[in-house]
């Protein structure tokens, strides 16, 4: 099921989510009870890496941003109800 939004639990405890924010405002990262802006970006891999301040994407990013894009992309998939379709899909009601 494609979720608007999926929560990771990083080494040191915080939970960091990474949200799709519809076809505009593409995806977006945050920590929830953090003190840094959130970071919106055409990728979840692109938004993570400009939340945290990586240089370079750890294996764990590559492999959920594919993942999530992936979800997103099957027009097929079960849906949220507040997920978006994606563009030129279509979310049954």
């Amino acid at each position: 099921m494609f979720a608007q939004s999926r929560d990771v639990e990083l080494e040191d405890g915080r939970i960091l989510t990474v949200q799709f924010q519809g076809e505009r405002h593409g995806w977006g990262a945050f920590i929830a009870a953090g003190t840094g802006r959130p970071v919106s970006a055409a990728t979840p891999a692109e938004a993570i890496v400009g939340f945290l301040g990586y240089v370079r994407a750890p294996a764990w990013v590559s492999e959920l941003s594919e993942r999530l894009l992936r979800d997103l992309a099957d027009p097929f998939a079960p849906r949220s109800p507040q997920s978006d379709p994606p563009e030129g899909g279509e979310v049954s009601a």
